[in-house]
């Protein structure tokens, strides 16, 4: 009996909610007895430690810009025309899923994890040449025909089909991702002015904001963290952290009371929720992504141009006593998003349209 195989293409492994969510996916295949093989394009940061029984293959940029990194996805989407034909394929970078036609010879299922449309939009590479050759080859590239598409989120859903007819949007189906496990045992604890974020260099992710924030004559007396693997230029009240492992990276929120998300837009928004498993308060900017797990009963929403009053509503929970509230909260949240959960579902719809 033959084997049953699997392909992931990422653009690189590393670090990021993205990459990882597809990488518990790799995980989960595996278990199931699939021969999987993983394409990606090799990277100087760091990056995730890839479980032990699958097949690489990669492509390393010449050079480390947005024609050399493009050179390196086209060499490696190439490479996939030695893979048998009718293999199933997962992707989920939309620059590409651009280059499908390279690889139509095998079932693909896209996993579409944020606002996919406005990648380049705000960008450091994104100047307009670049960015409407990129929205205009986008939209071709949601016209090929896949094994099937899922979502993130309702809002990834809803922004990548914009100018489409939107009468069968429920025919997509929503695999919202995981948080995922630690070992950190939890208790109740006193809180504290210590606000943590998880941010890069990419302007949606609202790193000045977290820095008008931090500097701001209203947190004078608080304690601020980014967690980054980025090289951001900080003010001297900022810490920066770049954990090298999970355990880290869980540690390290955990030391803190309160996430603040500044993201404009996030297709879903796994930090957060990550911190929120832990007992952070969360303090957010209501972009779509969080609003598929937050409301008004677990976090707290606030304007970027108005930081008094961010730090009025701070000041009564601790005054009033309703952190706890929102701590416990937070965690029956993120609850709902256990990994099991995520890998199962995907599993599921993935094997029954690769057996019709």
């Amino acid at each position: 009996m033959q084997p049953k195989k699997i392909i992931f293409l990422m653009p690189s492994i590393k670090i990021g909610g993205g990459n990882r969510a597809l990488i518990s996916l790799i995980k989960k295949f595996n278990k199931e007895g699939y021969e999987s093989t993983l394409y990606y394009t090799e990277s100087s940061d760091r990056t995730f430690q890839l479980p032990s029984g699958i097949k690489l293959i990669s492509t390393k940029p010449t050079k480390n810009n947005l024609l050399g990194k493009l050179k390196a996805f086209i060499a490696l989407i190439k490479s996939l025309k030695n893979e048998k034909e009718n293999t199933l394929l997962i992707v989920s970078d939309p620059i590409l899923c651009i280059f499908k036609f390279y690889y139509s010879h095998l079932r693909v299922i896209r996993f579409v994890q944020g606002d996919d449309k406005n990648l380049f939009s705000e960008n450091a590479y994104g100047n307009p040449i670049y960015n409407l050759a990129y929205k205009f080859l986008f939209s071709l590239s949601r016209l090929y025909k896949y094994e099937h598409i899922f979502f993130n989120s309702k809002f990834s859903r809803s922004v990548f089909f914009s100018s489409f007819n939107k009468q069968q949007l429920e025919n997509f189906e929503i695999i919202h991702p995981p948080v995922f496990k630690h070992n950190i045992y939890l208790q109740e604890k006193e809180p504290e002015l210590k606000f943590i974020n998880v941010s890069n260099s990419h302007p949606r992710k609202g790193l000045d904001l977290f820095i008008k924030i931090a500097t701001s004559s209203y947190f004078s007396d608080c304690s601020f963290t980014v967690i980054s693997q980025d090289k951001l230029s900080l003010p001297d009240n900022i810490s920066q952290i770049s954990p090298i492992s999970d355990h880290e990276y869980f540690n390290e929120l955990h030391k803190n009371s309160f996430f603040i998300s500044t993201s404009s837009f996030e297709g879903f928004g796994l930090p957060p929720l990550e911190a929120m498993s832990l007992g952070l308060v969360l303090l957010a900017l209501p972009n779509e992504g969080i609003l598929t797990y937050c409301d008004e009963n677990n976090a707290i929403f606030f304007k970027q141009d108005n930081l008094s009053n961010l730090r009025d509503e701070i000041n009564l929970m601790f005054y009033n006593n309703k952190y706890s509230l929102y701590s416990q909260n937070s965690m029956k949240t993120s609850i709902n998003y256990s990994e099991d959960a995520f890998q199962d579902n995907f599993f599921r719809s993935a094997t029954n349209f690769e057996h019709q």
